[in-house]
């Protein structure tokens, strides 16, 4: 996927912690009543849904310069 150079790295540097962490995160844990309660339960799982959370907002990003240039 081409991506703008300002968020470039940063990709590259969630996916490498998301990549370090999925192996660790427990994905059969899907339910917690709010964010702290995950957090605490499955640190590694709650640590990989912000990962991506952060890397789906940098993609959108993108992908709105590349639409609006």
């Amino acid at each position: 996927m081409k991506t703008d150079t300002n968020n470039a790295k940063p990709l590259l540097l969630l996916q490498q912690a998301f990549d370090a962490l999925e192996a660790t995160a427990d994905s059969d844990i899907d339910h917690f009543e709010d964010e702290e309660e995950e957090a605490e339960a499955v640190p590694a799982q709650y640590a990989c849904r912000k990962i991506m959370e952060a890397m789906d907002l940098l993609r959108a990003a993108n992908r709105e310069r590349l639409l609006s240039a």
